[in-house]
C-alpha cells in the first residue's frame, strides 16, 4: 500500500489544481467496475461502461492508472463504446464536474474537504462535504440520477425520516480514494479527519448521503445505527427510474438525524475507541432487548 498525507484544508486555500485534482480521482472512482461501474455511457446503445469494460486490453500496471492519465497516455479525449462500438459516449464525470465540484465547495453555506496526498505531491483521495438546502443538494448531487425520481419524492421521504423539514441539511457529499491507496486505516483517517472539522455549533444538524451497499464506509456507518434509509433502491418502481447509474450498483440514500454529533461520537479520535464505541452500543441493545 503507497504512502500518503491525510489534512484538513480550507477551502479559500483551494487553487484550480486542487479542483482539477479532486475531479481526477471521483471520476476514477467512479469508473471502476468492481467500485461503481460508471465511466461513460453510449448515447446510441444506451449501455454505461465501466473502466474495465473500456481498457481492458491494457496491462494491470496501466488500468490501475487514473482515467484521465490513461486517456493522455492513448492520446484520445473520448472513449468508444465496448458494446456496440459506437464513438458516440459521454463521460459521466467530464470536465463540467470540475464546476459542480467548486460550486458544492465555494457556493455553499459552508464546506469541509480532506485530501489524500500522495509521496509526489498529487491528490490521490478526498473527503468532501457541504451544507446547503435540500433543492440546491439534489441539484449538485443527485440530479443526474434521481431526476426521473424528482425532487419531491426525495424531499417527501426526508421530511418522514426525520419528522421535518430541514432548512439546511449537511450533505456527505463525496469521498474516494485511488485503489493503491486503499486501506481501512486511510479511510478511517479521512473520517476521522472530517469528523474533527465538524463544528460543534452544528451539532444536531441532519445530514445526507448515498453509500454503495458494497462498500467499507456503507458498512461502518451503517454498524453505528444513527441512520434511515430512504427506501428508494428497495422500491423496484423507483429503482427503474435511476439514471447514469451502473447496473451493479447497489445504492442506499440515507439521512442522518445528528450527522454532526454522530459523526464526532464515532470518528473523532482512533480506531480503539470507534470499535469501543461499536462494542458499547452492541452491548446497550442486548440489555435493551
Amino acid at each position: 500500500m503507497q504512502k500518503c498525507t491525510i489534512e484538513a484544508v480550507d477551502r479559500e486555500e483551494l487553487t484550480e489544481n486542487h479542483f482539477i485534482g479532486l475531479h481526477e480521482v471521483m471520476q476514477d472512482m467512479w469508473a471502476s467496475e468492481t467500485w461503481l461501474g460508471e465511466l461513460a455511457q453510449c448515447n446510441d446503445c444506451g449501455k454505461m461502461l465501466s473502466k474495465e469494460n473500456v481498457f481492458w486490453h491494457l496491462s494491470e500496471e496501466l488500468i490501475q492508472r487514473k482515467v484521465t492519465n490513461i486517456m493522455q497516455i492513448l492520446w484520445i479525449d473520448s472513449v468508444p463504446c465496448a458494446i456496440c462500438s459506437s464513438d458516440n459516449t459521454r463521460l459521466i464525470y467530464g470536465p463540467d464536474n470540475i464546476e459542480r465540484i467548486k460550486s458544492r465547495i465555494l457556493d455553499s453555506v459552508d464546506s469541509f474537504i480532506i485530501l489524500c496526498i500522495s509521496e509526489k505531491q498529487e491528490i490521490v483521495g478526498f473527503n468532501e462535504g457541504y451544507i446547503d438546502s435540500l433543492d440546491r443538494i439534489f441539484q449538485l448531487d443527485l440530479h443526474d440520477q434521481y431526476k426521473d425520481i424528482g425532487l419531491p419524492e426525495i424531499k417527501q421521504r426526508v421530511e418522514k425520516a426525520l419528522g421535518y423539514t430541514p432548512k439546511e441539511i449537511l450533505s456527505m457529499s463525496t469521498m474516494g480514494l485511488l485503489r493503491p491507496y486503499r486501506s481501512f486505516q486511510n479511510l478511517f483517517k479521512m473520517i476521522h479527519e472530517y469528523a474533527l472539522v465538524l463544528p460543534e455549533s452544528r451539532l444536531w444538524m441532519p445530514g445526507i448521503v448515498e453509500y454503495d451497499r458494497g462498500g467499507v464506509t456503507h458498512r461502518m456507518n451503517a454498524d453505528v445505527q444513527r441512520g434511515i434509509s430512504l427506501g428508494i433502491e428497495d422500491d423496484p418502481i423507483l429503482r427503474a427510474k435511476m439514471t447514469n447509474a451502473g447496473e451493479t450498483y447497489n445504492w442506499d440514500l440515507i439521512v442522518y438525524p445528528d450527522v454532526v454529533a454522530m459523526q464526532k461520537d464515532f470518528f473523532s479520535k482512533d480506531i480503539r475507541h470507534y470499535f469501543r464505541m461499536l462494542k458499547k452500543q452492541s452491548t446497550s441493545k442486548q440489555i435493551i432487548q
